[in-house]
């Protein structure tokens, strides 16, 4: 017996009738993450040379800086 290529495809779908997330729904997500932290972490030299900067990370982490 041999199936046809719609008939498999309804036949590993879940019950609710989705399919699974593409990988490209993945690999989108990754690209956005990365790209969030690559600009945060360009950020960090101009951050670290105003002092008024460091002060309030440091307040938003629980530190006092004198």
């Amino acid at each position: 017996m041999n199936m046809s290529g719609d008939q498999q495809k309804q036949d590993s779908m879940p019950a609710t009738g989705r399919a699974a997330p593409s990988r490209s729904a993945d690999l989108s997500v990754w690209l956005i993450w990365a790209t969030v932290m690559l600009v945060a972490i360009a950020m960090l030299p101009f951050a670290v040379r105003s002092q008024e900067v460091v002060r309030a990370i440091a307040n938003l982490c629980g530190l006092t800086l004198n």
